[in-house]
């Protein structure tokens, strides 16, 4: 699905992590702790923004992204 949306989320400078192998213990799957698949975006501040436990439309990303200030304020300059 963010195949698909490459264009959108680099308009809006989102970076996609994958971390598909627990057992590396990677620095986010310690961080984020993980239950099991999770989507989770985290804004430019570092606050964690949305966490879903299914896969996200990428619509429903995308304008939860477009509502946020800093995304508000970039499309009133």
């Amino acid at each position: 699905m963010l195949e698909k949306q490459k264009a959108e989320l680099a308009d809006r400078d989102i970076i996609v992590f994958s971390d598909t192998s627990p057992t590396a213990n990677g620095t986010l799957r310690k961080q984020l702790n993980p239950k099991g698949f999770e989507v989770v975006l985290v804004g430019k501040d570092g606050g964690m923004k949305l966490r879903e436990t299914t896969p996200l439309n990428t619509e429903v990303l995308l304008s939860t992204i477009d509502k946020m200030p800093m995304r508000q304020a970039k499309l009133n300059e």
